[in-house]
């Protein structure tokens, strides 16, 4: 696996990216990953570019954020 090059990427401890595996790695097994959307960052994207692309698209992720803006 790649945990290594994940941790050093994301900064965080290989227990953590381990643990991450384990968990989505079951829920597929069962048949709920808890992942409603995966895509890639092209290299001259950035995750806020992104975000704020989908949050205009998809009502979904508008919702979401909205709910999650005002409980911060």
């Amino acid at each position: 696996m790649k945990e290594a090059e994940v941790d050093e990427k994301l900064g965080v401890s290989v227990d953590i990216v381990k643990e991450r595996v384990y968990v989505l790695t079951r829920r597929d097994e069962s048949g709920r990953t808890g992942v409603y959307l995966k895509r890639r960052l092209a290299p001259h994207e950035s995750f806020e570019e992104v975000l704020r692309r989908l949050r205009d698209e998809d009502p979904a992720i508008r919702k979401l954020l909205a709910i999650r803006n005002n409980l911060l």
